[in-house]
């Protein structure tokens, strides 16, 4: 097993069959890079360096459709730190994939974790789930995260 698929906590490579919410999803080509990229984010992060030199990556993460992958992911890897970097770009992606999965870690024990998916689950837009986090969340911080935001005027 590869050092990455070690991190991931499932066999990365093409062609390899995950399950999402009863729904099986084949990892393709862009699959592997957005799980490169966390990883490289990782290392990036904790050598305090700056992540812009990753940006144009990060948006090709937005644009292809990672998200699943993503998701599983943050499901299924033992890293802690691995699995933040994955939750802030799995928000930064959109869509519904994985949306049951994100709204788990509403409940976590690390304020960090719930943060990053109440940001997450803004931007997929499970609002039921936020909607309990803004009234019950122990964080002031988590929150407001989670409160709807304001009509634009």
């Amino acid at each position: 097993m590869s050092p990455i698929s070690k991190l991931a906590g499932f066999p990365v490579e093409v062609g390899h069959k995950i399950q999402i919410n009863g729904q099986t999803f084949r990892i393709g080509t862009p699959d592997i890079k957005a799980i490169e990229l966390a990883v490289e984010l990782l290392d990036l992060r904790t050598r305090f360096q700056s992540l812009l030199e990753l940006r144009n990556e990060i948006r090709m993460c937005e644009t292809e459709n990672c998200r699943a992958t993503l998701s599983h992911l943050i499901a299924m890897t033992p890293s802690q730190n691995l699995r933040t970097i994955a939750l802030w770009l799995r928000g930064r992606c959109g869509g519904y994939d994985g949306s049951q999965l994100i709204a788990k870690f509403a409940e976590s024990e690390d304020e960090k974790i719930r943060f990053l998916a109440a940001k997450a689950m803004q931007k997929m837009g499970v609002w039921s789930t936020l909607a309990v986090m803004a009234q019950k969340d122990p964080s002031d911080r988590v929150r407001r995260v989670a409160a709807p935001r304001a009509p634009r005027k």
